[in-house]
């Protein structure tokens, strides 16, 4: 992947923000996909061992082993800690309710990640949120109803897993945009991986069982996916402010409405044509109105 150059506008910097977030949604949605179909086989603690097991080898290989000194040198190490362990926590958790819970409903109490980002940025990040990135936000989250149509009928006891994912994955977001102020990129991913490394291997071990080929095949795509998701997201939350990026998670709800028909041969029907349509003018706003706030700041030449 191409790095953006480093004397980059606000603008351009905004643009490679979305464009990372939306890529990082994709690769969510297939790990989604992915760890939907493992845990009917596999443990969760031993799904979540390999696969970031890899996720720190990938992210040595990225960073290159002669940087990684560098790399560990963060501003706010206790920071990264924290982070990193809010995000096993919310995969460990998201992933156990994958086990239990329809892919729908998770994704439908999982639209509420948004809100709890932009309610966050304002006492964690300090960032100013006015109406119109409200209304956006609030506007893709119609649009995420119109598609998924919440309606879970007798209420699951694993619901539960999807609420408290959801919470920490909108505290997981909020913290990756505040470690950024501190430290870059590569720095926010090794500590990433380690951490994860470290609380996986801990617990792994204790639930392994024998594993095959097609297995191993199917843990390692859903390592790499896992890996390069998070990566984009760190890669967007240095890019462009929290809140701003907010309309744009939800296109993970689209990339999972996608795979379905690519995988199982789901055919979108007109209600999720019209949720997809909302979601995406209610981002295009979003940008709009971005872009419009940093040419007011721009000084005329």
């Amino acid at each position: 992947m191409n790095q953006p150059p480093t004397s980059i506008s606000q603008t351009s910097a905004v643009s490679w923000g979305i464009g990372f977030m939306m890529a990082a949604m994709l690769m969510f949605a297939s790990v989604d996909v992915l760890s939907r179909h493992l845990t009917q086989t596999y443990a969760v603690p031993q799904i979540l061992m390999v696969r970031f097991v890899l996720f720190f080898a990938f992210a040595v290989v990225l960073i290159r082993p002669r940087n990684l000194r560098a790399a560990f040198r963060s501003r706010r190490p206790r920071l990264q800690i924290l982070r990193g362990c809010i995000m096993v926590a919310e995969i460990a958790v998201f992933t156990l309710g994958l086990r239990h819970l329809p892919l729908a409903d998770i994704h439908s109490v999982a639209a509420a990640a948004p809100l709890i980002v932009v309610a966050l940025a304002i006492p964690m990040l300090g960032e100013k949120v006015g109406w119109h990135r409200w209304a956006a936000v609030l506007t893709g989250f119609v649009g995420v109803l119109i598609i998924v149509r919440p309606g879970f009928g007798e209420v699951n006891e694993y619901i539960g897993y999807a609420i408290l994912g959801t919470l920490l994955w909108g505290l997981y977001q909020t913290m990756s945009r505040l470690v950024a102020r501190y430290d870059d990129h590569n720095t926010t991913f090794i500590y990433t991986a380690t951490i994860a490394l470290v609380a996986s291997c801990a617990v792994g071990p204790f639930f392994w069982q024998p594993v095959d080929w097609e297995g191993w095949g199917w843990l390692v795509l859903s390592s790499i996916f896992g890996g390069a998701a998070h990566y984009l997201l760190i890669r967007a939350t240095a890019a462009a402010e929290a809140s701003l990026l907010q309309p744009f998670s939800y296109t993970l709800v689209l990339w999972a409405t996608l795979l379905g028909f690519l995988v199982f041969g789901e055919y979108p029907d007109e209600w999720t044509l019209i949720g997809a349509a909302v979601i995406v003018l209610a981002g295009l706003y979003a940008m709009h109105r971005e872009r419009a706030a940093i040419t007011r700041k721009t000084p005329s030449p």
